[in-house]
């Protein structure tokens, strides 16, 4: 049983809490802003958001481009026949290289 001067009150943990939450926004502060700098952390994660927007987007210009080179070549040549053949290839490469990704090796 502890002394009476060893008394844990309100106050006491009141205090006790906000020296805790003290300490963890000073070592919150030193994680993501090191000495008044971004910390390499807080730098990682906005690279990476930022790669990732790029790609969305290349990969959005891309299918763009694909879609408006196929409708100008199936318009220049107006051969309805060839067009469903260039569909047809066009949707079995989709297909047959979706299918390599999901093969796993066996064992």
């Amino acid at each position: 049983m502890p002394g009476d001067d060893e008394l844990i009150t309100k106050k006491n943990c009141a205090d006790r809490s906000g020296q805790i939450l003290a300490a963890i926004k000073l070592l919150d502060d030193r994680l993501y802003h090191d000495n008044g700098h971004i910390s390499i952390q807080t730098r990682l994660d906005r690279h990476e958001r930022l790669l990732r927007a790029m790609c969305w987007a290349l990969s959005i210009a891309g299918s763009a481009l694909i879609v408006s080179l196929i409708g100008f070549l199936l318009r220049a040549l107006s051969i309805p026949a060839l067009a469903c053949v260039i569909l047809a290839a066009l949707w079995l490469a989709v297909v047959r290289q979706g299918r390599r990704g999901n093969d796993k090796p066996k064992g």
